[in-house]
């Protein structure tokens, strides 16, 4: 009988360390799959923002995805007025040590279809590389501001988007995304030298 329950132990005994292997090996197992998945969305990551190669200047038309874009003219302003960054935001009121640095520019619909536009894929890079949000609103472009709409293909709009800067700010890119609101088209960032 000894004998009979020693070996029914030992049985139970290899059962449970063969249970451990197994769970082990699916163990390591998962923690590979895990680290191939998170190296795939890494590299898809990396695919989904590209940035341009060239840094293109004021007053150059070049291709940026589905549209022709320029920057037509850069000017800055220190007069007071008032901005929003977001929108449901309070209006601020530009200070002493600012600037409105204002952006004509212009976007062709290449396409053939149309698609949305708004100055929401616009952006400032300093030469620290901090962004710079376009303003939502700002009494310095009020007129002219490029609105959201909607661009039929083969059609161009005009109009400026307005940023609040430190006064006298140099070294400063402007960050254009068309594909902010055109989720079909490819996402590439393009820089075009202000100064």
């Amino acid at each position: 009988m000894k004998k009979a329950l020693f070996i029914l132990f030992v049985l139970t005994i290899g059962f449970a360390l063969s249970a451990c292997s197994q769970s082990s090996d699916a163990s390591a197992e998962q923690k590979t799959e895990k680290k191939e998945a998170t190296a795939t969305e890494k590299k898809t990551e990396e695919k989904e923002t590209k940035t341009d190669e060239k840094v293109h200047k004021v007053g150059e038309t070049f291709k940026a995805s589905s549209t022709n874009f320029s920057v037509n003219k850069v000017y800055t302003t220190a007069e007071q007025g008032e901005y929003k960054t977001k929108i449901g935001e309070k209006e601020k009121t530009i200070n002493n040590n600012e600037e409105f640095l204002i952006a004509e520019v212009t976007i062709e619909n290449t396409s053939d279809k149309s698609f949305n536009y708004t100055s929401g894929g616009f952006e400032l890079k300093d030469g620290k590389d901090q962004s710079i949000r376009a303003n939502i609103v700002s009494t310095a472009d009020l007129k002219t501001s490029l609105k959201s709409g909607k661009l039929a293909s083969g059609k161009k709009v005009t109009g400026t988007v307005s940023f609040v800067i430190p006064k006298g700010e140099k070294n400063l890119n402007l960050s254009y995304n068309p594909s902010f609101l055109n989720f079909e088209t490819e996402d590439i960032t393009y820089f075009v030298k202000l100064n």
